[in-house]
């Protein structure tokens, strides 16, 4: 799923593409909201957790984001799924991924942004496009690295350990 080229033998001769008009079934839509529902909290707190670690240990910029490339988490946060509590690790991968999202949109054309934003909002996915991180996490040798420091950041925010 990784290689440039499209290595999908399972759609034989079928075209790859997107859907007519780039439209999304109308069938998806509860899907999304409920992906939204389930995932945003945790993913409120872990951002939660990664603003307070920029703001006390201020990472450099292009410097590893944990000592050793396979460890990837660079702490754990109190969360819950569905009301049950439990602690969740944080990956500064997540808001690598995270940024592609918000990169792919920042890159289209006016239009096009605002039909992504209408279409993200209907589907309780907006948040997508209005949280904004602590720092960007780049790649660098196939290893996650910190990025730029947002501007803003981390105003008013202080370590409580």
């Amino acid at each position: 799923m990784n290689v440039p080229d499209s290595d999908t033998p399972e759609y034989g001769d079928r075209a790859l593409g997107f859907l007519p008009n780039d439209t999304v079934p109308d069938t998806l839509a509860p899907l999304f909201r409920h992906m939204g529902e389930e995932l945003f909290p945790e993913l409120t707190d872990k951002l939660g957790m990664l603003r307070l670690f920029v703001a006390e240990f201020k990472p450099r910029e292009g410097a590893p984001v944990t000592d050793k490339p396979y460890q990837r988490i660079i702490g754990t946060v109190p969360t819950s799924f569905r009301g049950v509590a439990f602690h969740s690790g944080v990956q500064p991968y997540m808001l690598y991924l995270w940024q592609r999202v918000t990169d792919a949109f920042e890159a289209l054309d006016p239009h096009d942004r605002q039909s992504v934003s209408r279409w993200l909002d209907d589907a309780g996915l907006s948040a997508l496009l209005t949280t904004d991180g602590p720092i960007r996490v780049e790649r660098s040798r196939h290893i996650e690295v910190w990025g730029a420091h947002q501007p803003g950041c981390c105003a008013g925010l202080r370590s409580t350990a």
